[in-house]
C-alpha cells in the first residue's frame, strides 16, 4: 500500500481535555506516525502518515470522543504525498511551551478531577439511599416478625386453652365412662 500525509485540523472542545493524548493512542495503536500539537486559536493540529484506509479509520476514532470535557465539532482533512520525515520517530506530541503545557496539564486535571467529585458525590447519595431504603425494609421485617411472633403466641395460647378444655372433657368423659361401669358390674 501507498502511504500518505494527512494534515488535520481539530475544532471545538480539544484543548486544556486530554485530547491530544487521546489522539496519540488511537495513532499508535494504529500504527501511524507523525505528531499532535494544540495551536494558538484553540484547535488541535494532527499530522500523520500511513495507509489511507488507515489514516480514514483514525479520523473516525478521534470524532468519537466518549467523555463530558472534550467535544470535536469538526475535522478539516488535507492529504498529500508521504515524506517519510517520522520514521523512526513514531506519533508523538508536540511541545513548544513546556511552562504552557504544564498550565494545560494542571487545567486538565482540574476538569477531570471536578467530574470525578461529581460522580463521587452521586454514588455517595446513591449509596446513602440505599443505606435509607435498607434501614426501611428492616423495619418492615421487624414489624412483620413482631406480628408472627403475635399470631404464634396467640396460636400456642389457643393451643393451650384448647389442650386444657380437651383434657377436662376427657376427664369428664373417662368419670362418665367409670360411673357406667359400675352401674353395668352391679348388674
Amino acid at each position: 500500500m501507498v502511504s500518505i500525509r494527512g494534515t488535520l485540523i481539530v475544532k471545538g472542545i480539544v484543548q486544556g481535555a486530554g485530547y491530544r493524548a487521546f489522539v496519540m493512542k488511537n495513532a499508535q495503536k494504529l500504527g501511524l506516525l507523525g505528531f499532535v500539537e494544540n495551536l494558538a486559536d484553540g484547535t488541535v493540529k494532527v499530522v500523520c502518515e500511513g495507509e489511507k484506509e488507515t489514516i480514514g479509520k483514525f479520523i473516525r476514532s478521534i470524532k468519537k470522543v466518549e467523555d463530558k470535557v472534550t467535544k470535536v465539532e469538526n475535522i478539516k482533512s488535507t492529504y498529500g504525498e508521504a515524506t517519510g520525515e517520522f520514521e523512526g520517530k513514531g506519533f508523538t506530541v508536540k511541545i513548544t511551551d513546556p511552562n504552557y503545557e504544564l498550565f494545560q496539564g494542571y487545567a486538565t486535571s482540574e476538569k477531570y478531577f471536578g467530574l470525578l467529585l461529581a460522580k463521587e458525590s452521586s454514588t455517595l447519595s446513591a449509596v446513602e439511599n440505599m443505606h435509607s431504603d435498607i434501614n426501611k425494609n428492616f423495619s418492615i421485617m421487624a414489624e412483620r416478625y413482631d406480628l408472627i411472633s403475635k399470631s404464634l403466641a396467640k396460636g400456642l395460647k389457643m393451643l393451650g386453652q384448647e389442650f386444657v378444655r380437651s383434657r377436662k372433657e376427657v376427664a369428664t368423659a373417662l368419670k362418665r365412662l367409670d360411673k357406667t361401669i359400675k352401674i353395668i358390674s352391679k348388674k
